[in-house]
């Protein structure tokens, strides 16, 4: 009569199953209440004070004047081909002076980074044209026709990467604008990402909703470890109950 032998090792193999926290892929924040504590705030430009505020199921900020300001998604950074992000906003009062400027920010990291890329719709108060600009900068070509008529998606993609520099495609469509497609060069391998918003005086006059991503899940190195443990204590515990049984 066999026996069946059961063995220890087995216990191992079901430990494995944990991914890394890194995993996302849907809505990060349709922003239905305010949490601003998944957000680092980042003074991007001319040290503006932090003007989140969230109301009527839209994310509403306001940088006063000539600067710049960013809310940078935690725990989560774009950091293999094919992560994505998107975000819906549009400009619903622009500046008369400066223009406003509201879109994706990037960074290398949450705070003082040292690789940083804003890319954002510049809208002027009268104008009938908005630019995309990158990284505060218009653009030549990139004019697209405005002003917006409703929420407008911006959709950024890892499209290469490396070490130190990673590239994405840029897609922006929706909310009466002309549709754009292009592609920049980030000076990191990885990119924390998040909202971005410059010159808009009033909660109001930009709104943002469903901030989006599809970010790959990557085992953590312990989960690694373990999974090759398991397997390789599965492995020797079939071969022992091969064994025993060719001695039954």
């Amino acid at each position: 009569m066999k026996k069946t032998i059961l063995s220890p090792l087995v216990v191992t193999v079901v430990c494995v199953s944990t991914l890394g926290a890194s995993a996302y892929a849907g809505l990060l924040d349709d922003f239905s209440t305010s949490d601003e504590s998944n957000y680092q705030f980042l003074p991007a430009w001319q040290n503006p004070s932090d003007g989140w505020n969230v109301s009527g199921g839209v994310l509403s900020p306001y940088i006063p004047g000539n600067a710049t300001g960013a809310w940078l998604w935690k725990g989560a950074e774009l950091s293999t081909v094919g992560d994505s992000v998107s975000l819906d906003f549009q400009i619903i009062n622009a500046n008369a002076s400066f223009g406003t400027a509201a879109g994706l920010y990037f960074a290398n990291t949450l705070a003082s980074p040292t690789a940083a890329v804003e890319i954002s719709l510049l809208a002027q108060s009268g104008s009938s044209s908005s630019t995309l600009q990158f990284n505060g900068t218009d653009t030549p070509g990139l004019s697209v026709s405005g002003p917006q008529t409703g929420l407008s998606t911006l959709t950024v993609t890892m499209t290469g990467e490396t070490a130190d520099s990673s590239t994405y495609s840029v897609d922006l469509s929706g909310g009466g604008l002309g549709d754009y497609n292009g592609t920049f060069t980030f000076g990191a391998g990885s990119a924390y990402f998040g909202p971005s918003l410059y010159d808009s005086d009033n909660p109001g006059d930009v709104v943002y909703d469903n901030l989006t991503a599809n970010i790959q899940s990557v085992p953590e190195p312990a989960t690694l470890a373990l999974t090759g443990f398991g397997s390789l204590s599965l492995l020797l515990f079939r071969r022992r109950n091969q064994t025993a049984a060719k001695h039954q």
